[in-house]
């Protein structure tokens, strides 16, 4: 898995950011990306998941796995499956306003980036800024396109070349 990290005042890369006239129902029976979480999910943490993902790639599964032990989830849909679960985000962030703001510790929404959600990424990202969630999270294949590594970022990129 490769993981992206971004802030408010980051550059969000343009692959995220693209809208798309037409969205196609989740495709049936085909096996998309998944990091063994949720593919949407809004979760707390004492660590940022910057400081905790210095680098996109690679990830260890015992890295992804210790920390993942350590974000208490708020929010979570298992899949994407459509307009409907944004809306139901954004309901979540709205009524947990003040829960989520409150504290010192880093909260963060997190999306599995596959086949079907980078359809649902754009608005994702404009649900996020406007909440005042300090982190957007982005999981994906380091095979498949889009390559967000070739964006800049606030992360330093590497451990070691990529696949």
């Amino acid at each position: 898995v490769c993981i992206h990290v971004f802030t408010p005042e980051a550059s969000i890369p343009g692959p995220l950011l693209r809208s798309y006239r037409r969205v196609p129902g989740r495709p049936r029976g085909k096996r998309l990306f998944q990091a063994g979480i949720p593919e949407l999910l809004v979760g707390v943490t004492t660590e940022s998941f910057l400081d905790a993902f210095q680098y996109f790639w690679p990830v260890s599964r015992a890295e992804f796995t210790g920390f993942w032990k350590q974000v208490s989830v708020r929010f979570a849909k298992e899949e994407v499956g459509g307009k409907g679960d944004i809306d139901d985000l954004a309901r979540h962030l709205a009524a947990e306003e003040d829960d989520l703001r409150a504290g010192s510790d880093t909260r963060a929404v997190v999306l599995t980036l596959n086949g079907y959600t980078r359809y649902w990424s754009a608005d994702l990202i404009a649900l996020w800024r406007d909440s005042g969630i300090e982190e957007f999270v982005v999981l994906k294949d380091p095979r498949r396109p889009p390559y967000l590594c070739d964006h800049p970022a606030l992360q330093r990129g590497f451990k070691r070349p990529p696949p």
